[in-house]
């Protein structure tokens, strides 16, 4: 989670749960979760008897999900820009604070919708921009572009995006929004 999410919008916890849910009668449906790190946003789909394939681009991340839930899912390397997945292989995607690292959102999303079944449905969760603008750019909300921050002792970046960004891309990706949490 971003630094200073859980502060802000409550635990993880909280934001597991909203997703959760969504994710109502997934027995087994094929779901992928994207960018899903070490997998533990997986684990109530899981549990619910979905078949679930995660990926993340962070051989590490996905090794701790490998180790704690690999005999449950299926976790893998990869893109979420480059899915080796044929054509409408999955009911459901969920991307939890995943699509923020990436620099063409529209790309990612069109890869989501090519691979997502007619009438499936994706739950993306991104930061609010106000949260970014805040930090970023000094109140100024229309500043974009890649921003360094300082994470967990390391450094990271993420791509700071305006709302109508977001809603721009799901557009260009010829997907539609049926709800805002």
């Amino acid at each position: 989670m971003p630094e200073g999410f859980v502060q802000r919008h409550g635990s993880i916890s909280e934001l597991r749960k909203k997703v959760d849910s969504l994710l109502s009668g997934v027995e087994g449906k094929k779901i992928l979760f994207a960018g899903c790190g070490d997998g533990m946003e997986c684990e109530s789909a899981i549990r619910k008897g979905a078949k679930v394939i995660g990926i993340d681009i962070s051989d590490k991340l996905i090794g701790l999900a490998n180790k704690e839930l690999g005999d449950r899912a299926d976790f893998r390397v990869m893109a979420q820009g480059k899915l080796r997945f044929k054509g409408s292989s999955f009911d459901n995607i969920v991307s939890i604070l995943s699509v923020m690292y990436e620099k063409d959102l529209t790309k990612i999303l069109r890869e989501f919708g090519r691979v997502l079944k007619r009438n499936g449905f994706i739950v993306l969760v991104a930061p609010h921009p106000i949260q970014k603008m805040v930090k970023y750019s000094k109140g100024n909300y229309f500043v974009r572009g890649k921003k360094f921050e300082a994470f967990r002792g390391g450094r990271r970046f993420n791509y700071y995006r305006l709302l109508e960004d977001y809603f721009d891309s799901i557009i260009g990706a010829r997907l539609k929004v049926e709800k805002v949490l």
